[in-house]
């Protein structure tokens, strides 16, 4: 019976599940800018998706990298952690790593996002465009099983709906922010006990 690569396995499910919750949060945050999906989903439903899509893509990052410590190719600690340490495909690994360190950023930031001020979060948020297209060149590249039709076809297309959502956020005009209706006092008529009309409002 041949041996089964449970290792390597893992660490390619891990990291195709991961990509694609990445792929998801960052469709699910220009889907709520974009006022998308009101229909299918409240503004608070939108993001609470898009916070469990990213919690879920670094977690399943990180277990991607750790699954590789014991895949046949031997892979240190460095290899997985540290940006150009790894020999194998080494720019597309590299820019694996530098995306999975940008995560993490994103990820604190998110839950220092008062103490930072909204510029400083924003600037660091903004980086997530940079996971993403690090994290398809990384997959595009650098994955074993790439040149599978069905793997170019998700990555791809991943990056179709990102870039077609991007080009109308940044193409269509801003959604008009909407306002609660000022309320107009109505004059009334009031007669007192002296058969005289007061009119108030």
């Amino acid at each position: 019976m041949r041996d089964i690569p449970i290792w390597w396995l893992t660490s390619r499910a891990t990291g195709i599940v991961g990509y694609l919750a990445l792929a998801g949060s960052i469709v699910a945050g220009l889907a709520s800018k974009a006022r998308l999906g009101q229909r299918a989903a409240s503004p608070l439903a939108r993001l609470e998706w898009h916070k469990v899509l990213a919690i879920t893509g670094l977690v399943m990052t990180a277990a991607h990298a750790l699954t590789l410590l014991g895949s046949a190719r031997n892979f240190s600690v460095a290899d997985v952690l540290l940006p150009g340490a790894m020999d194998y495909r080494s720019i597309w690994m590299t820019l694996g790593v530098i995306a999975f360190w940008l995560m993490i950023a994103v990820a604190i930031s998110g839950s220092m996002r008062a103490r930072l001020g909204p510029r400083a979060w924003k600037t660091i948020h903004l980086s997530s465009y940079g996971v993403f297209v690090g994290a398809t060149l990384h997959g595009l590249f650098g994955g074993t099983d790439s040149g599978r039709v069905v793997m170019m076809l998700m990555y791809l297309g991943s990056a179709g709906v990102v870039a077609a959502l991007l080009t109308r956020r940044l193409v269509a005009p801003p959604a008009p922010v909407r306002r609660p209706a000022r309320k107009v006092p109505v004059a009334t008529t009031v007669t007192d006990a002296n058969g005289a009309d007061t009119i108030t409002s």
